[in-house]
């Protein structure tokens, strides 16, 4: 009986700290903030997702060529993060001759309504001017 009264006051506890971890200020919420910075603070990143958005998965050479100005080593290091974040799914769809598509995870799709914003003007992104 003694044990039963422990885990029934103990288990809403337990379910309300992990309520309070995702609150604003919590030290949880803010490392997945600054872990979300990170991944799209680099410079192709979103730019990568917003291509796979528009055109669905595609290979290697078709994202290069659909990225104006991403370098060949650029695209293959931002796919590898993309990937490590479960933003991207690398596909092999062929032994031979070898070819690798991208498409985005649950995880990749979420980004499409700033994205959307973006591209529809509602989401303005100006530099202050020094």
């Amino acid at each position: 009986m003694g044990i039963e009264n422990v885990r029934r006051t103990t288990t809403p506890k337990s379910d309300e700290r992990e309520n309070r971890t995702l609150q604003y200020g919590s030290v949880t919420l803010q490392r997945k903030l600054n872990e979300l910075a990170e991944l799209i603070g680099r410079k192709w990143n979103l730019v990568i997702v917003a291509k796979l958005l528009h055109g669905g998965p595609m290979g290697f050479s078709e994202l290069e060529a659909e990225i104006d100005g991403i370098s060949n080593k650029v695209l293959a290091v931002s796919l590898q993060t993309l990937e490590d974040y479960d933003v991207v799914d690398r596909e092999i769809v062929s032994e031979r001759p070898f070819r690798v598509e991208y498409s985005l995870t649950q995880q990749g799709l979420a980004f499409e309504s700033i994205i959307r914003r973006v591209r529809e003007g509602d989401f303005q992104v100006t530099p202050p001017e020094d």
